[in-house]
Formats: C-alpha cells, sequence, structure tokens
C-alpha cells in the first residue's frame, strides 16, 4: 500500500509535542468514541471510548495480537497505538504534523525561489550582455530590463515549481507526517485474475442493512472515504496530501459467488462532495474528522467518497482470497470466469 506511505508514523515522536503539565494530570477523553491509530504504519483499529490499554483483552478485535499485554498492530505487527480518544494525544499528534508541514513549506519555498532566481539569472545575463554588446544601450538601461525578466521569471517558475516541491517533499521518506487509513487488511498483491463484468452485485443476506456513505450519505453497498489536506480551489488537487484513506464493504453476492466484506478492496474513481450533496452538518463532519485524529480548523480540506451501489454491475478482480471491485469494462465471453465459492 505504498500510497498510504507506511512506516512514516514511527518517526513522529510525539511524547515532545505533549504537554508536561498533562502528563502526570489526568487525561481528558472525547465524550465520543475515537479510533486507536498505530504510529509505525497509520492502520485506525476500532473506536473505543474507553481506554484501550486498560481494556480486556477479550474486547481487542481486526485481530490485534495481545501478547507481551498489549495489542500489536494486524498490518504491521507494531505496539505503537496512539489512542486519539486521549485529548492531549490528539492535539500531540496535530502539533507534530503542524511542525512537519511548516518545515516543508519553509523547505519547498526556499528551493522554488532557489530554482526559480537561477533560471532567471540564466536569462537575465546573456540578456544584459546582448542589449550592451549589439544594440548598445547604456548598462543602466540593460541592468533595468534584465532584472525585469529576472524577477518575472522567477516569479512564473515559483508559482509551478513550489507546490509540486512541497507534494515531494512530503511524500518522500524525509515526511514524518501521519497518513491514516482503515481498509480491508487482506489486500491484493499477486497478479489479478479478472473474473467478470457481467454481474451485479447484491447483499449477501438480504436482511443485512445497507450502509450509509459517510458524507452524502447514500445508501450503499461499501464505500470509500477519501480526505485531502493542503488543498485550495485554485490549486492543482494531485498536489494535496491524502491524510485518511477509508474502505468498507458489507458481504457481497456477485453473480452467485460470495465475498466477504473483509475480503473487498474497492478501487473507483472517487467524487468532491460539498454543498448540497453533503448530508452532514458542520459538527458532524468536524466529529468525523476528530474520531479519526484530524481537526476541521487544520484545513481546507478535500472530502472525496466513492460508493458501490446495489444492483450495479462492476467489474471484479481477484487475487488469492482478495477481490477487488473496480469500474465496469467490457464483460467477459461466457466460460472465461474462473470458479468462485458460491454463495449457501
Amino acid at each position: 500500500m505504498n500510497e498510504m506511505s507506511l512506516g512514516r508514523g514511527a518517526r513522529v515522536r510525539v511524547r515532545d509535542f505533549l504537554n508536561p503539565e498533562q502528563r502526570s494530570a489526568k487525561r481528558e477523553r472525547e465524550a465520543f468514541a475515537c479510533y486507536l491509530l498505530c504510529g509505525q504504519c497509520g492502520f485506525l483499529a476500532h473506536e473505543s471510548g474507553r481506554d484501550p490499554f486498560r481494556a480486556p483483552a477479550r474486547d481487542h478485535d481486526e485481530g490485534c495480537s495481545t501478547r507481551g499485554g498489549a495489542r500489536s498492530c494486524p498490518q504491521c505487527g507494531a505496539k505503537a497505538w496512539h489512542d486519539l480518544n486521549q485529548v492531549d494525544t490528539a492535539l500531540a499528534l496535530r502539533d507534530s504534523e503542524n511542525f512537519e508541514r511548516r518545515f516543508n513549506d519553509e523547505l519547498a519555498g526556499r528551493r522554488a525561489r532557489r530554482w526559480g532566481l537561477g533560471l532567471g539569472a540564466s536569462l537575465a545575463l546573456p540578456l544584459a550582455w546582448g542589449l550592451i554588446s549589439t544594440v548598445g544601450v547604456s548598462v543602466g538601461v540593460a541592468a533595468a530590463l534584465s532584472s525585469l525578466v529576472l524577477v518575472a521569471v522567477a516569479r512564473l517558475v515559483y508559482a509551478g515549481v513550489e507546490p509540486r516541491v512541497h507534494a515531494a517533499l512530503r511524500n518522500g521518506e524525509m515526511s514524518r507526517t501521519f497518513t491514516r487509513w482503515r481498509m480491508p487488511l487482506a489486500r491484493p498483491r499477486a497478479e489479478q485474475q479478472r473474473i467478470t463484468g457481467a454481474g451485479s452485485l447484491e447483499r449477501a443476506r438480504s436482511g443485512d442493512a445497507l450502509l450509509r456513505a459517510p458524507l452524502s450519505g447514500r445508501p450503499c453497498l461499501g464505500y470509500e472515504l477519501r480526505v485531502l489536506h493542503d488543498y485550495a480551489a485554485d490549486d492543482d488537487p494531485r498536489t494535496a496530501a491524502c491524510v485518511l484513506r477509508e474502505q468498507r464493504c458489507v458481504d457481497l453476492v456477485h453473480a452467485g459467488a460470495l465475498l466477504r466484506g473483509d475480503s473487498v478492496v474497492i478501487e473507483l474513481p472517487t467524487r468532491t462532495i460539498t454543498g448540497s450533496e453533503l448530508a452532514r452538518s458542520d459538527d458532524e463532519v468536524a466529529v468525523l474528522l476528530r474520531k479519526r485524529g484530524l481537526f476541521v480548523g487544520d484545513g481546507p480540506y478535500l472530502l472525496q467518497e466513492a460508493i458501490v451501489e446495489p444492483g450495479a454491475r462492476y467489474e471484479l478482480r481477484r487475487a488469492g482470497d482478495s477481490y477487488t471491485i473496480g469500474a465496469p469494462t467490457l464483460a467477459l465471453p461466457a466460460g472465461d470466469a474462473p470458479e468462485l465459492p458460491r454463495a449457501a
């Protein structure tokens, strides 16, 4: 899962940003349940309103091992959990990420200015020499014209390069900012086999309730939620940081075959949810972000969503025990689909 930047969280020293007065004091907890964040890979474990480090072992879920008295992350095996329900921990994470963001902003600005001035000077100096030697203008006029060229080129280069330098720094190995994710742990790694694009998706059990998309509130069989940060309306969204990717899916039946929801990865185009499409109030969006260790005041955020609609046709790919749902393409001829486990 390369785009989720696994392993960066291990380099964040959260304790450096904890308020010393709060370390010994009784720690305040949110009134609503929040996730646990793995400091090694960014995995979001189950929501819990209680202190997870004092909960009985039987309450640990999602395959989290509890050997040695502390649960292990089901993704990476680390025991570096951050309890996002704890206010001071969440604020310390926020401060560490803001520090990293400011550092990247300053570094990207310095590099972009350096490149802009270098390119501008490489054009301005020959221009000044040419004006003096061939046209015969005075040194003052040549200096003024070349200075205008230098400033104009530097500004153009800075505007075009700085967002991309910023994105490269943020996505590079030197970045320590958490990227949170909550997706099926059994993700496809082997070469995928295309199964069919002809079958529609339905609930495995008719009595199961449909899910509600977290932003639009649309009924669905599965959804993907993405939250992008460092995004503004006049910026290129490709330079924004994906700070949250979350997927959930119910058990499905596809052309008579049973697919467990925890083995299905959704690979559908996301759409930005804003304005009247957003079914949540501002306070509800703030709580949704806070549960995942994000603060609405640190925006702007770009909220994106994709859903798996009941009865719609999708292309299904299989790799081992994992499945990927993608946008429908041409259906395979009859008899070309691999055998799948049949629904009971």
